[in-house]
């Protein structure tokens, strides 16, 4: 019994609407991804804010302290999703290459400049 791995069709052979679909959804992933980023990142400020905010108020120094590790995780938050993300823009950018998909005809006629 052998196991042959199945070939990918050739790219002639994939319909457009499929590879339209999968460019929509890569670009929606990024997008969602960055969302991520910026509504984490907001929150990490806020608590970092509200953190310093209170050590003043209370003239304790250790929540100072805890308070300068905040930036450091936004840095480490950003590292990791961008790490995240590079496969997700790869692939919107492979398509777009690869199909030459035109969005001002595609929005006005429905259809790609290639099939012009």
């Amino acid at each position: 019994m052998s196991t042959a791995t199945p070939r990918p069709a050739p790219p002639s052979e994939i319909p457009r609407e499929f590879l339209r679909e999968e460019l929509g959804q890569a670009i929606e992933m990024f997008r969602t991804l960055w969302s991520l980023v910026v509504q984490v990142g907001v929150g990490l400020v806020a608590a970092n804010v509200a953190l310093l905010g209170w050590a003043v108020s209370k003239r304790l120094i250790t929540p100072v302290m805890f308070g300068s590790l905040f930036p450091t995780a936004i840095v480490v938050l950003v590292e990791r999703i961008r790490k995240a993300m590079a496969p997700v823009v790869f692939t919107a950018v492979s398509l777009e290459d690869r199909f030459a998909f035109d969005r001002s005809s595609a929005d006005e006629t429905g259809e790609d400049a290639r099939d012009q």
